[in-house]
């Protein structure tokens, strides 16, 4: 006896695709729909799209599209009846004419099989993922590790010029391990070589995960001419990472850039309170921050932004810097490490510790 069209639509308005799918499938929001990696192949990049509102999945990876009548049909091994009547039970829903037969021992060990080959297959596929992106980190970090061989103390550099030329005293960057000068290094959006500042992204175990480059030359504040001045390269996905300028302490500062973080460190010292202050490279990279075991005290020396609009909805937006700084105090509220919040505010616009060491010395405004 055929399904009435009104029970399966009942169904599919009370079990949100994305309920059966993220049982099998890590989703994760983007935008109007979740994504996820394929359930039916093996993939690097996420392809598998959920759209609740409209009540159906599509795989690019394979074509495969449907309800989730369909997604139990190829997961369980189902009939599409089977499938409805076990969404329906779940549901609290009552199919007419509906089989109470019992499952038959046959059908029972069949469709044990066929979840148990999916499973094996799913756990195959998973295994192979994580391996292929392993590679593909391992490699990252590889590359990043050949710039940083490539370069040599910054004393007497064109890395040192720079930083000197942004207002920073010598004293506070010359010797820092942290930093390197890299004398012709590659650029790949630009397609040339560059002289660059190098700063050693390191994990919170310890680890040199990457480096930060800034592509040094003739442009505004004395960086290369090109669009993307300042580049990341390694393996920072979630190693909550920074350049550890100054080295280790208790208490530690943590801006956003190299030069802001070093701007920071002199000014504190010329108020007689000295301390290391790390890079978190962005406002994301001081949200995502990852405190190493022997820090107590964070002190965020962030960038003052403006707010913006929401281009969607016109609402007003949390500046980023501000946004960050909130975003590392709710990580570790309620822990022994501290979050204290040193961020500008002058409220006349987009202000870092840069611009307030040069207006502290008396250095004209950075056009």
């Amino acid at each position: 006896m055929r399904i009435p069209d009104h029970v399966l639509e009942e169904i599919m308005a009370r079990i949100p695709v994305s309920e059966i799918v993220g049982r099998r499938v890590r989703l994760k929001r983007a935008g109007r729909e979740l994504v996820g990696l394929s359930p039916f192949a093996a993939e690097k990049s996420p392809s598998f799209f959920v759209n609740d509102e409209k009540r159906f999945y599509h795989d690019f990876s394979t074509g495969k599209h449907g309800t989730i009548f369909n997604f139990l049909m190829e997961m369980d091994g189902l009939s599409f009846r089977e499938a409805a009547e076990t969404l329906a039970q779940e549901a609290g829903i009552e199919i007419p004419g509906a089989d109470r037969r019992e499952v038959t021992e046959e059908e029972r060990a069949r469709r044990a099989a066929h979840a148990e080959a999916m499973e094996i297959r799913r756990r195959e596929d998973e295994e192979n993922r994580a391996a292929e992106e392993e590679k593909r980190r391992a490699k990252k970090r590889a590359s990043a590790g050949q710039i940083w061989r490539e370069g040599r103390p910054i004393r007497g550099t064109r890395a040192a010029a720079y930083l000197e030329g942004r207002g920073i005293d010598p004293r506070f960057f010359i010797a820092d391990a942290a930093l390197r000068f890299h004398r012709a290094l590659w650029h790949d959006f630009a397609e040339a070589e560059f002289p660059a500042l190098l700063g050693l992204a390191t994990s919170a175990d310890g680890k040199p995960i990457g480096v930060w480059r800034i592509y040094l030359g003739d442009g505004r504040k004395g960086r290369a001419p090109v669009d993307q001045q300042k580049l990341g390269k390694g393996d920072f996905q979630g190693h909550g990472a920074a350049v550890r300028l100054g080295g280790m302490a208790e208490t530690i500062g943590l801006g956003e850039g190299i030069e802001t973080s070093k701007a920071a460190e002199e000014l504190q010292a010329l108020g007689g309170r000295e301390l290391p202050v790390w890079a978190g490279l962005s406002a994301g990279g001081i949200a995502r921050f990852i405190a190493p075991a022997g820090i107590r005290r964070i002190i965020v020396f962030g960038d003052e932004d403006l707010a913006k609009r929401d281009k969607i909805s016109g609402a007003w937006r949390t500046p980023a810097g501000l946004s960050a700084v909130q975003e590392l105090q709710r990580r570790y509220a309620g822990t022994d490490v501290e979050v204290i919040d040193e961020t500008p505010a002058t409220h006349s616009g987009k202000v870092d510790y840069t611009d307030l060491l040069r207006k502290w010395k008396g250095l004209p405004d950075e056009l």
